[in-house]
């Protein structure tokens, strides 16, 4: 392990930047090399250009294993919440067609009907027929029949 001479922060051993405060100066934090770095001058890595520290640190968080576990939770959420997007899609689109069926049913069911006067069943349109104060519901032909005698 690194310290850095700058913030004092823990650094990897191949850390070349502080992400801390970005400096580029460091020491061994173990006690030996500490004792020798008293009586030793401090060693300075030359500066780097920004490009080379924004190379630099890319390089590190690439390598990073708190990064990449991170990235792999965040990948692993973003499929679960797609696949749980797609069954709440799936269950709507059968929810859909089974609204449309029960509807079809039902307006078929509405169109069928036993006529009054000949007791047959028919579909389609009620027609309705009045006589000496009495309302029917008919079928077509006994309509047309009705309406021929007048």
């Amino acid at each position: 392990m690194k310290q850095c001479n700058n913030c004092k922060q823990l650094l990897e051993d191949d850390a070349n930047f502080c992400p801390y405060c970005g400096g580029n100066s460091f020491q061994k934090s173990s006690a030996a090399s500490q004792d020798s770095a008293a009586y030793a001058a401090p060693v300075t890595v030359p500066q780097k250009s920004g490009r080379a520290f924004f190379n630099s640190v890319k390089q590190d968080l690439k390598n990073s294993d708190s990064i990449r576990m991170v990235k792999d939770t965040a990948q692993n959420a973003a499929s679960k919440v797609k696949a749980a997007d797609s069954e709440k899609k799936k269950k709507a689109k059968i929810g859909i067609i089974i609204a449309v069926v029960v509807l079809a049913v039902v307006l078929l069911a509405s169109s069928i009907h036993i006529c009054d006067e000949c007791d047959e069943v028919y579909f389609g349109k009620k027609y309705k027929i009045s006589f000496w104060g009495e309302t029917e519901s008919v079928c077509k032909d006994c309509y047309r029949d009705f309406h021929s005698f007048y």
